[in-house]
């Protein structure tokens, strides 16, 4: 691999991005489900990808406030990126209201 190819990804990896999620499904009795269409976790090339695996790409935060990876999983559905926030591991419940933010190595596509 050369050095251009190394510096462009450094370059993508130190300068992330946001999105903005929206709701999807809040009335799902295990999950608050937010997600987006035609966006994606950056792929890495194979070099990069046993330093810096898939679940410390990205960020999550509501309102502000980061959230852990414990109480949420990820996963993709067709062309969504679709976030399920454990509802037992929140102290209050997530509505229409609440800002969710994906921040990191993530890009449009499609």
């Amino acid at each position: 691999m050369s050095v251009r190819i190394i510096k462009q990804y450094l370059d993508k990896i130190t300068n992330p991005i946001d999105f903005e999620l929206e709701p999807i499904d809040l009335d799902n009795s295990k999950y608050y489900i937010w997600g987006r269409e035609n966006i994606r976790i950056r792929v890495l090339p194979p070099e990069f990808r046993e330093f810096r695996k898939i679940d410390s790409q990205f960020d999550i935060f509501v309102n502000g406030q980061y959230i852990s990876p414990t109480h949420y999983m990820f996963m993709y559905s067709g062309n969504k990126l679709i976030i399920k926030f454990i509802k037992t591991n929140f102290e209050y419940e997530l509505d229409d209201s609440d800002q969710i933010i994906i921040r990191g190595d993530v890009e449009k596509y499609g």
